[in-house]
């Protein structure tokens, strides 16, 4: 039995479909229900209810989800511990939050190369990504964005993830110094020209959530231009597009040289947490350095 054919399982079981699953270990639909066949074909049994749509792993097998995730968990181990006998330096796979590996990622892997007796690899990607590559091994942690108790309770929710805040962050409007009197004229028109996130990501939800319900009985919100990047957002508010809200570590360089301002104290702004996620079981010595580092040194850098 390979680890991948348990890590494809747990995909299945965590994103509980084939399709999103296919998406989260990295592959085509079609490639993927491949190699499902041939797990089930390994295993001369079927692990799936095909009377079900859309396709479900049956019951029996999400009862040893407990022993399969123990079972990845040993076979983790034990390649770690295989490595270190033959002197092999240790490999720590990272995964970010997409604005965080821009703002913050890199001084943090710097410090951390010095702390820690591994090699860091770091994998960007959005937030349910990299909550995914955790849960299915393919990093040993992963660092990001939480909002409110609503979002602990979604994390927490995987049983077997633990989560420890290292930091926080807040999400602020911006625009180009050149925009400041369109702003002004369109504020007191009771318009507002924004850019904005897409709904299904992180960011995007806490717009929607936290900042969009402060400002639509004040102003008629217009989406100027939308975007999944933080980094877009930010170079979209330098050209003029509208304000962006962003996160403060991803713009400090363009506050303080000035290509980029505050745009009003009175529009609202969100605290965002910085929070390590890793897996329960998880022993291994580089992500228990990784974890005491980053909670003596909070974030951002």
């Amino acid at each position: 039995m390979k680890l991948e054919w348990l890590e494809d399982l747990l995909a299945v079981i965590e994103q509980g479909s084939l399709s999103k699953a296919a998406v989260a270990r990295h592959l085509t639909q079609p490639a993927f229900s491949r190699r499902v066949r041939v797990i089930e074909t390994y295993l001369d049994c079927e692990l799936f209810d095909r009377t079900r749509k859309p396709l479900q792993l049956t019951q029996a097998v999400l009862d040893l989800e407990p022993s399969i995730r123990d079972c990845v968990s040993r076979i983790r181990e034990l390649s770690h511990n295989l490595e270190q006998s033959a002197g092999v330096e240790p490999l720590l796979v990272m995964a970010c939050q997409h604005s965080i590996s821009t703002a913050v990622a890199p001084s943090m892997i710097t410090q951390l190369a010095d702390t820690i007796e591994a090699r860091i690899r770091l994998r960007s990607a959005n937030r349910d990504e990299c909550l995914t590559m955790v849960l299915t091994g393919q990093a040993g942690v992963a660092v990001v964005y939480q909002l409110t108790d609503s979002d602990s309770e979604s994390v927490a929710a995987f049983r077997f993830i633990d989560t420890v805040c290292v930091g926080q962050d807040e999400l602020i409007p911006v625009l180009a110094p050149a925009s400041l009197a369109r702003y002004r004229r369109e504020k007191r028109k009771g318009e507002l020209s924004v850019v904005a996130y897409p709904e299904e990501v992180y960011l995007g939800m806490v717009f929607r959530q936290k900042i969009l319900p402060s400002l639509s009985p004040h102003y008629q919100v217009r989406w100027n231009a939308e975007t999944g990047l933080t980094t877009a957002a930010a170079e979209f508010a330098r050209s003029g597009a509208g304000v962006a809200w962003v996160p403060r570590s991803l713009v400090t360089t363009q506050l303080r040289d000035g290509s980029l301002i505050l745009a009003d104290s009175k529009l609202p702004c969100v605290l965002l947490d910085i929070c390590l996620l890793k897996l329960t079981q998880s022993s291994s010595p580089e992500i228990a350095a990784v974890g005491e580092w980053l909670i003596s040194n909070r974030l951002p850098l």
